[in-house]
C-alpha cells in the first residue's frame, strides 16, 4: 500500500517530531515479524522460543538487535520500500539507509531498563547522524499510554525524528508491550566513538572501526534517488 504524504502530515511531524499512520502493514506481516523475531532471539539465546517468557525485557533487548541479519523474512518486511518511502519524505532524507532494527518485548511485569532516563535515538546510538525511526506495535493496546503516543492498533506505525525523546524506563516497565523499531540513517553516517550504545560491539564484530562511514553492503540503502 502506498501512502500519500500531505503538507499537513509534514507540518505535524515537523512540530511534534512524531506522526502515526494506521494500517501501515498487514496482520500477516505483523504475525510473521513477531514470530520470526522471537524465533531468532531464542536461537541467539540458545533456548526454545517457548522459554522467552522467562527472559527479562533487557535480556530480550540485548539479543534483539539487528535481527534482519539472521532472518530473511524479517529483512523482507522491515526493508520494504513502502516504509522507506514514507520515512524518506517525513525525515527529508534521500538516499535513506537502514541503520539497525531492535525488538522489544516486555513479557515479565518487572521494571528494568538499559537506559535510566528518557533519551532520543540519536542520544543512545553509536551511529551519527541518524535520520529517524519507525516504531511498529506488534499487538493491540487496551488503552493509550499516558506517557507516549504509542499506536493502539497493531499494524499502525509511529514515525519519529532522531531527537524525539523516548521514555525508556516507562516503556520497559509496561507489562505486555511488544514492538519493533527500525532506525534509519543518512548516506553519510558514521560509527562514532563517544556513545554509550550497548550495541557498539556489534558494529565492531562487523569490522567497523570508530569514525568510519557506514558501508552499503553492511547497512544497505533502502531508498535511492530516481
Amino acid at each position: 500500500m502506498r501512502f500519500a504524504i500531505t503538507a499537513d502530515h509534514k507540518e505535524f511531524f515537523k512540530k511534534n517530531h512524531y506522526i502515526e499512520f494506521e494500517n501501515l502493514f498487514s496482520a500477516d506481516q505483523r504475525v510473521s515479524l513477531k514470530k520470526n523475531a522471537e524465533e531468532t532471539i531464542a536461537k541467539r539465546l540458545h533456548i526454545p522460543a517457548s522459554r522467552l517468557k522467562e527472559k527479562t525485557a533487557p535480556e530480550i533487548y540485548q539479543a534483539g538487535y539487528d535481527l534482519w541479519r539472521d532472518n530473511e523474512e524479517i529483512k523482507k518486511i522491515t526493508q520494504k520500500q513502502a516504509f522507506a518511502s514514507v520515512a524518506s519524505e517525513l525525515l527529508q532524507t534521500l538516499p535513506l539507509r537502514y541503520a539497525f532494527d531492535q525488538y522489544f518485548s516486555m513479557l515479565q511485569c518487572t521494571a528494568g531498563s538499559p537506559y535510566d532516563v528518557p533519551s532520543s535515538l540519536q542520544d543512545i546510538s553509536c551511529m551519527n547522524p541518524l535520520a529517524g525511526g519507525l516504531i511498529l506495535p506488534l499487538q493491540d493496546l487496551p488503552s493509550p499510554p499516558t506517557f507516549f503516543p504509542m499506536p493502539l492498533k497493531a499494524g499502525s506505525g509511529l514515525f519519529i525524528s532522531p531527537t524525539f525523546s523516548l521514555p525508556w524506563p516507562h516503556l520497559f516497565s509496561t507489562c505486555g508491550l511488544s514492538f519493533f523499531l527500525i532506525a534509519y540513517a543518512h548516506e553519510k553516517t558514521m560509527f562514532r566513538a563517544d556513545s554509550h550504545d550497548p550495541h557498539a560491539a556489534s558494529l565492531k564484530k562487523l569490522g567497523y572501526v570508530f569514525n568510519e562511514w557506514l558501508k552499503d553492503y553492511l547497512h544497505p540503502i533502502v531508498l535511492r534517488k530516481n
